[in-house]
C-alpha cells in the first residue's frame, strides 16, 4: 500500500485493501484514519468493517463521505474534521486524488500556503490531485 506523507501529522493514500493493510497503518504510528469514500465507492473494505479493524488496533476512524461535487461546505467540514483528529492521520479515498486534493486544501489553510506552495507539494508526491479537476478545486479553495 503506497502511502504519501505530507507532513509529519497527515499522509494520504489508497484505501486499506485488508485487515493487514489497517495492521500496517498502526505499526506505522497512524493515531487516526480519515475515509472519504462515498458510500457506493467499490473497494475491498466497507467503512464498517475499516472502523472495527482500525477501532481494534487502538486506531481513531472518522468516514466522512464527500462526493465529487466537493463544495465548499465539504472543504471546510473535512478541514475541521481534519484539525481534530489526533496525529498522524491517514487520509484516503478511492485513489482517484480527492483525498489527496482534501488534505492539500486544509494544509495550505492551515499553514498560510500560497497556491504555488500547495501545488509543489502536490508535484513533489506526485499525487493523483497534480491534475485535471483535483489541481482546480485546490487553487480554488486556497486563493
Amino acid at each position: 500500500m503506497e502511502v504519501y506523507q505530507l507532513n509529519d501529522n497527515v499522509s494520504v493514500g489508497e484505501a486499506p485493501d485488508s485487515e493487514g493493510d489497517l495492521e500496517e497503518l498502526a505499526e506505522q504510528g497512524y493515531q487516526a484514519i480519515l475515509n472519504v469514500q462515498e458510500p457506493d465507492a467499490a473497494c475491498e473494505l466497507s467503512a464498517r468493517d475499516e472502523a472495527l479493524a482500525a477501532r481494534s488496533r487502538g486506531v481513531f476512524f472518522l468516514n466522512f463521505p464527500v462526493d465529487n461535487d466537493v463544495s465548499e461546505l465539504d472543504v471546510d467540514q473535512f478541514c475541521g474534521k481534519l484539525k481534530l483528529l489526533p496525529p498522524p492521520t491517514y487520509v484516503h479515498g478511492t485513489g482517484d486524488g480527492k483525498a489527496a486534493a482534501l488534505a492539500v486544501i486544509a494544509l495550505a489553510k492551515q499553514n498560510g500556503w500560497s497556491v504555488q506552495e500547495a501545488s509543489n507539494l502536490m508535484t513533489n508526491h506526485n499525487l493523483a490531485c497534480c491534475e485535471g479537476d483535483w489541481c482546480h478545486l485546490v487553487a480554488q479553495h486556497i486563493s
